[in-house]
């Protein structure tokens, strides 16, 4: 498959983001482009491979590289299309981003609270415009949207619960990530291969356990700190050790108590769900994908050296 060419002439998702704000009310526009730049510094950059020097998050790539594929010779993803497709999926990505950060306490309340409804009333005119009301990818998009929801209170749940499983929290991490599924959803319908979407959205999931729990490992003090026991943790850490001490108080001294075979634990775990990723996705043919599964695994296999 050959490199996607952008279209020329069409605002970057960026500068539509800064557009569709402007259009807000301007105490509401001043506290989200803040919050904005502040969501940016923090954000991991997935590993990548695919020749960027500012590689976009992987599921801002995933509809490009499925419409830079040929059918019958000819590309069948028009631009506009695509562009629109992005777009709504950038609006959605931020309308359950925001929620998250409300629910995890991570903003004061404020204005933005109401943010989420206008991102998510822009990604449904968005995909209204460029797919037709019967098609069958709204029942993509709302079974996404639901399974990313569910996930996201079951984690934010799971993560106080001292005695919830660690294996049942890491498959609530891949339900997160269902809503990075859509934008490729729709480009599958499309191009006529609709058959595919199952795997795409496997493939989301079992990238987005390994993602989260890479944050996992950055995360670990902070969570702790606020008396949340994530994934990486409730492997890292003797069971009695977490579930009979302050967590506040191991915050400072997690690497003190980290079990050793626990790092050995979660890379087998996390090579496992790479593994089922590349499966997923094999029979597109999607190098770039295959590539950053790759590059991805280089990350896990260090997951010690970094911790």
């Amino acid at each position: 498959m050959g490199p996607v060419v952008r279209n020329e002439g069409v605002i970057t998702l960026d500068e539509r983001l800064q557009r569709f704000v402007k259009t807000w009310e301007p105490s509401l526009s001043r506290e989200f482009l803040q919050y904005d730049r502040l969501l940016r510094a923090k954000s991991r950059r997935p590993p990548s491979a695919w020749g960027q020097t500012a590689p976009e998050p992987y599921w801002k790539e995933l509809p490009h590289w499925l419409a830079g594929q040929k059918r019958n010779g000819a590309r069948v993803v028009p631009p506009g299309f695509l562009d629109t497709v992005l777009w709504g999926q950038t609006s959605l990505f931020y309308a359950v981003r925001l929620q998250d950060d409300l629910l995890d306490g991570k903003l004061p309340r404020s204005p933005l609270a109401l943010a989420p409804l206008l991102f998510l009333t822009e990604a449904d005119r968005a995909y209204s415009s460029v797919i037709d009301s019967n098609a069958g990818f709204w029942k993509h998009y709302r079974l996404a949207l639901e399974t990313t929801v569910a996930g996201i209170v079951r984690v934010a749940e799971m993560q106080r619960d001292p005695i919830a499983r660690a294996d049942e929290l890491l498959q609530a991490y891949g339900c997160v990530d269902a809503l990075f599924s859509v934008g490729a959803s729709a480009v599958c319908e499309r191009m006529g291969i609709a058959d595919q979407i199952p795997g795409v959205k496997e493939f989301v999931s079992e990238l987005g356990k390994v993602l989260l729990t890479l944050d996992d490992m950055d995360d670990i003090e902070e969570d702790l700190a606020d008396g949340r026991l994530n994934y990486a943790a409730r492997i890292l850490l003797d069971r009695k050790i977490a579930t009979g001490t302050d967590l506040s108080l191991l915050a400072k001294t997690w690497h003190l108590n980290a079990r050793s075979a626990g790092f050995d634990e979660i890379r087998r775990t996390l090579m496992g769900c790479l593994i089922r990723a590349a499966d997923a996705i094999g029979p597109l043919e999607l190098q770039p994908a295959m590539d950053l599964i790759e590059t991805t695994r280089a990350a896990v296999q260090n997951i010690r050296d970094a911790a």
